[in-house]
């Protein structure tokens, strides 16, 4: 099934597109740093904190303006462009996309996001595609905003 197969006739463009120059990084896990689980704790704030602060500033520059009320509901499609054509399992790439889908969201310390929430009732399952591309690396986030009232 194609992205655009998932997202209603009545939206017929892409509403936000944020573009972070790298691949998401790998999580700590609990064999991080002989299992001290304060450490591996300290080390996913430091990388949602990273991650709230580049997405917000992606946003911005995306022409998202802090304060606009977040979509219900989207549909979004991740491209991963992958410098080299080495092996990689897709699922490492997906799990590492949690920071940023975190970054995406309001929370308690930052009002302001582009996606109500990132469960499953707001976003679904969201699409993944890549391509290599030698010498570059991208992660593209294109979110369509398929709220229900936005439909009518």
């Amino acid at each position: 099934m194609k992205v655009t197969e998932k997202v209603p006739e009545k939206v017929t463009e892409i509403d936000v597109t944020i573009e972070l120059p790298y691949l998401p990084p790998a999580q700590p896990n609990a064999g991080y740093q002989g299992n001290n689980l304060n450490v591996i704790r300290a080390k996913i704030r430091q990388i949602k904190a990273q991650f709230r602060k580049d997405v917000t500033a992606r946003l911005v520059e995306a022409g998202w303006v802090e304060g606009t009320p977040p979509f219900q509901q989207g549909t979004v499609l991740v491209t991963f462009w992958l410098p080299t054509r080495g092996r990689r399992d897709h699922d490492n790439l997906v799990a590492a996309m949690k920071p940023i889908f975190d970054a995406l969201h309001p929370d308690e310390d930052h009002p302001d996001g582009v996606l109500m929430d990132d469960n499953l009732g707001v976003i679904g399952i969201p699409f993944y595609n890549y391509d290599v591309r030698p010498g570059l690396t991208r992660t593209i986030v294109e979110i369509w905003d398929t709220s229900p009232e936005r439909l009518l």
